[in-house]
């Protein structure tokens, strides 16, 4: 299993990173992971602020399905900028894509998350969620993920295993990502 980092730099709520992960192995599939995240942030581009900017990290990390670390692979990091220029909403206020893998685990659907960072008030309804073009954009952008020629897919830990993502959609309501870490 592969998982390609992109971090976050520029955005008013200081470092932040997303883990993708795909199912492959080796050098070759590595870069094919890199180049479909780079593609997603840029389709994501016209939905985040402008001084945002979303990089791929040099390395791809390999995994095996407990989470054990067996390989890093380099590939050139991919950057893409938002082009919004209008006002941020507040740093707490994040896109929500969510990742549908059409199965059920211990009687509960197993659904994964990306969280979308840099979202503006051009996003945002008078009634405080996201309006129907960044969803359109963030739709766009999660069925061109599912649709490489690498499979992206959902890990879980908790199982040691990983499902192949059918579909992904976009939650109305923006979400709220707190720190693991606090």
């Amino acid at each position: 299993m592969l998982r390609v980092r992109t971090d976050f730099t520029g955005m008013s709520n200081g470092p932040a990173f997303s883990n993708l992960y795909f199912d492959g192995a080796g050098s070759s599939d590595a870069a094919a992971a890199n180049t479909a995240v780079g593609a997603f942030w840029a389709a994501m581009a016209n939905g985040m602020i402008n001084y945002g900017i979303a990089t791929t990290e040099p390395t791809v990390a390999e995994l095996g399905l407990a989470g054990v670390l067996t390989a890093f692979w380099p590939v050139a990091p991919i950057a893409h900028s938002g082009t919004l220029t209008d006002t941020a909403l507040p740093p707490a206020n994040q896109g929500l894509l969510r990742l549908h893998t059409g199965l059920v685990i211990g009687h509960r659907q197993l659904i994964g998350h990306v969280f979308l960072p840099g979202a503006c008030e051009s996003n945002n309804t008078s009634g405080g969620v996201a309006d129907s073009g960044y969803i359109a954009l963030a739709d766009a952008a999660g069925a061109g993920l599912v649709a490489a020629t690498i499979p992206w897919v959902v890990w879980s830990r908790a199982h040691a295993a990983m499902y192949p993502i059918v579909s992904a959609s976009t939650a109305s309501k923006w979400a709220i990502l707190r720190s693991r870490r606090d």
